[in-house]
Order: structure tokens, then C-alpha cells, then sequence
């Protein structure tokens, strides 16, 4: 849920700009953060964009016209908006500003009051002066502002957590989040085990860790991000509405949207798998009670094949039980 914004720039900037700038970076996208920004958004014009390109783990970047100025911005992980600043000519840009002036400083200092809150960057690429007065080729990425969010759990996740403890299940979250947010959200689940400020290739690692240890993995995600990682779990499935890589990597599409479905779908399997060793339990009593006998005639055939189609109805009936579950 978007909950705020905070202007970096020395110049007064007008919060509505900053959030259309930020919703017209995010058009197009599926990820919980641009559909936040866009329904809050939803009311102001978006200024046009163009050469749009989406960085893997770390955010947006594009040329914004009209309010944007033309100016090239990035949206996403501060590492990543922030890319470029460590170069000497960002460097000259900010030693002389005092430590209450220095963007950086600022960033920081806002970043550790909103610790508890998701917050993505909104940087612009602006013109670098080398130390001759003359305008650098060099990038320098200057912090615009800060959005804040407000993560609403999913419906159903505690409970299909809670369902999935219950049968022994090991849970785990792998999130790009920083700390604090992490073991909010993992605290508020009952998850005791949680692995935060992961890039993509970091999580599959863990998966592939978690795999030669001996263990059957199941992901669950719904973003361009996790598409790695969905596909290298053992089984995997996306939630309706997730990036369309992520569906296309994914064993399993939930349709309806409720994660509850996991759970819902891992006890459906397991009386599956009761009901056949039931059914195959049953197979091999009636071919050793029944066929055995006939076949030495001891039992007339019309009796051994009207107890043949008995014992296919049993298994078939015993097979509808399924529909309860």
C-alpha cells in the first residue's frame, strides 16, 4: 500500500509531479509496488515515456517527458537508482555540500526513520560539469525523492502458513527487502526463517542449497524477479495476475488468486496418494481372494467377472471420495 513521499531535491517539488513521474514509470508493470503506485496515481495525467527499459533486480529507467523535463530517471532500489553517484564527478558535485545539504546523507537519514516501510527511489540523470567548467560525458544520478510502502499481507498466507507448519512443512522467505521490513512481515506469519536483501541469483542458490541438502523444494511468487527461482524449485507455482515469466516458469498457475490454494492443494494430494494405496491395497486382495481360485475353478466365471465389475466399482467409488476433499 503506498503511504508516502519524500522530495530530495533542493528545489520545491510538487508531490503530485513526483508521483505521476513515478506511475508512468511503472505503466505496463504487475509488480505490487507499481500497482500501488498507479492506483494511488490513478487521478493525475502521466507524463509520456519512452526508451523504457526494465532492469533485472533492480527497477525502471526511462526518458520522461512534460513534467519530467526529457530528463532520464530510474525508479527502484536505492543501490540501484544511485548506481552511478559514486563516480569522481558526482563526487566533486557533493564535497561541497555541508553534511545537512549532501543528498546522500539526506537518503540516509530519511531511509533509517522509515525503516519498517518498503522504500524505492526515484533518481534523474543530471548533466555532469567536469573541473573545467565544461559539460562531462559522465552519468550523474541525482536523488528526486523517496516512496514508502506499506506491505498488506496476501489473504490467506498466514493461514496457509500456519496449515503447512502443522504438517511438519519447513517454511522460509526469500525477499530482496531489507532487514527490518523482512522480519516484520516474517514475524507477523510465524515464520522463523528469513533471508532478506536477496538479489534473483541469490535466491537460487539458496534453492539449489536447500536441494542438495536433501529437500524438496516448493516456490511460491509472483514476480518478474522470481522467475529464476521458480524455475530452478523442484515443484513451483505463480499467483493469477503475476508477471507473465513468472507464470511461464512456473509448474502451476492459481487461478482463483488464493494462496490458500497451496495448502488446499498439498492435502488434496495426500489423500490422493491414501486413496490410491488404498485402491491398489484392495487390487491385490481381490486378485489373490478371487482370480486365483477362478482360475483353478474353483469359482464359476460368470461369478469371477461379476466380481470383477464389483471390484472395479469399489475403486471408482472409493476414487469420489476425492471430491470431499
Amino acid at each position: 500500500l503506498f503511504r508516502s513521499i519524500d522530495a530530495l531535491t533542493p528545489q520545491k517539488s510538487d508531490k503530485d509531479d513526483l508521483l505521476a513521474i513515478a506511475a508512468a514509470l511503472e505503466v505496463g508493470s504487475r509488480h505490487p509496488i507499481a500497482t500501488a503506485l498507479l492506483d494511488a496515481a490513478y487521478q493525475l495525467h502521466l507524463p509520456a515515456v519512452s526508451d523504457l527499459t526494465h532492469h533485472t533486480a533492480g527497477g525502471v529507467e526511462a526518458v520522461v517527458n512534460d513534467i519530467g523535463g526529457g530528463y532520464k530517471y530510474r525508479l527502484g532500489h536505492v543501490d540501484f537508482a544511485l548506481n552511478n553517484t559514486s563516480n569522481s564527478a558526482s563526487n566533486d558535485k557533493s564535497s561541497s555540500l555541508t553534511v545537512a545539504e549532501n543528498p546522500a546523507n539526506k537518503v540516509s537519514l530519511q531511509l533509517q526513520k522509515h525503516k519498517a516501510s518498503t522504500a524505492v527511489m526515484l533518481t534523474r540523470c543530471a548533466p555532469s560539469i567536469n573541473a573545467v567548467g565544461s559539460e562531462s560525458t559522465a552519468e550523474v544520478w541525482e536523488p528526486v525523492a523517496l516512496y514508502y510502502f506499506n506491505d498488506s499481507v496476501r489473504e490467506g498466507v498466514a493461514e496457509m502458513i500456519a496449515g503447512l507448519q502443522a504438517q511438519n512443512i519447513e517454511t522460509v522467505i526469500l525477499t530482496g527487502d531489507p532487514s527490518e521490513h523482512a522480519q516484520t512481515v516474517a514475524k507477523e506469519l510465524g515464520v522463523n526463517q528469513v533471508h532478506f536483501g536477496l538479489s534473483p541469483s541469490d535466491k537460487v542458490n539458496h534453492i539449489k542449497q536447500l536441494q542438495q541438502q536433501g529437500h524438496v523444494v516448493m516456490m511460491v511468487g509472483d514476480g518478474i524477479n522470481d522467475a529464476p527461482v521458480l524455475a530452478a524449485a523442484n515443484i513451483s507455482t505463480a499467483i493469477a495476475g503475476a508477471a507473465d515469466l513468472a507464470q511461464v516458469s512456473s509448474d502451476s498457475v492459481i487461478l482463483n488468486g488464493k494462496v490458500s490454494a497451496v495448502y488446499d492443494a498439498k492435502r488434496v494430494a495426500d489423500k490422493a496418494q491414501h486413496i490410491i494405496k488404498q485402491n491398489l491395497r484392495w487390487a491385490l486382495t481381490y486378485n489373490t481372494v478371487v482370480l486365483l481360485p477362478a482360475a483353478f475353478g474353483y469359482v464359476p466365471p460368470w461369478l469371477a467377472a461379476i466380481g470383477m465389475s464389483v471390484s472395479s466399482l469399489v475403486v471408482v467409488l472409493n476414487a469420489l471420495r476425492l471430491k470431499r476433499a
